[in-house]
């Protein structure tokens, strides 16, 4: 199952840029991820229907949470998420690597200013971060494989795993990502279905994507990111990255 899933994945990493210079689309990096991620979800889409095992799977996937949803606790799984990724990962990672070379500001998106946005543009956004990304990669990554190695193997390794897989598929932020799959894992437990994990998803996207809070991160100049003043918000960021983490695991911590 793993392995159809992986070769399902690799076919649509190949057929997407085929499809974007095919139909004039996708000449920005959030088109491309809008054509990739539609075309990924019409190819999950086919497998569920196809294979019984996954059509059977799909009612515990989405089945009633097992303990009523809080908006504390999704609020603050998804600012776990977020301190992460905007404070840990940018001052142990992202800070170390502009410091020790300059031309790293470009390969991590540093920009002075961002290039003017239009409507589109933020429809864009919305739809890769609220409607297309969220629902299919929770049931890939939390739905699929983790349930599929958790049948055969450890629950241990199966967050592990699945978290892993989840940064992997996400480039160079795959420390992040994978991070972020490991507070989706233990959300997805406690309740004991996808819409929670999908909720919390959701709203972490746009809370780390360029247009949320990230814009306090991702905007400086190549002077400001050389030095640790122009730093200031991924440290605040990482400071309140600790008491979050204290909370979600009072919450979220397995029984």
């Amino acid at each position: 199952m793993l392995l159809l899933f992986g070769m399902a994945y690799g076919a649509c990493a190949v057929a997407s840029p085929l499809l974007c210079h095919w139909i004039g689309f996708g000449e920005t990096l959030r088109d491309r991820e809008l054509v990739n991620g539609t075309l990924w979800s019409l190819i999950l889409a086919a497998l569920v229907a196809t294979l019984r095992p996954l059509r059977e799977s799909v009612s515990t996937w989405f089945r009633t949470p097992v303990s009523p949803v809080r908006f504390v606790d999704v609020a603050i799984a998804a600012l776990l998420i977020t301190t992460f990724t905007l404070g840990v990962h940018r001052i142990l990672v992202v800070m170390p690597m502009v410091h020790s070379n300059a031309e790293y500001y470009d390969f991590w998106r540093i920009a002075s200013a961002y290039a003017p946005a239009t409507y589109a543009d933020y429809a864009v956004i919305a739809l890769v971060t609220l409607v297309v990304a969220p629902p299919h990669e929770e049931v890939v990554f939390r739905g699929i494989v983790l349930n599929s190695i958790r049948a055969s193997r450890s629950l241990f390794l199966a967050i592990a795993a699945s978290s892993l897989l989840f940064g992997a598929m996400h480039g160079r932020s795959v420390l992040a990502t994978a991070f972020a799959g490991l507070i989706l894992a233990f959300v997805y437990l406690r309740y004991g279905s996808l819409w929670p994990a999908i909720l919390v998803h959701s709203l972490a996207n746009v809370l780390v994507f360029p247009t949320g809070i990230a814009q306090f991160t991702q905007l400086k100049t190549r002077a400001q990111a050389q030095s640790y003043e122009g730093w200031f918000f991924e440290f605040l960021f990482a400071a309140l990255f600790i008491p979050l983490a204290l909370a979600f695991w009072r919450r979220f911590r397995p029984t």
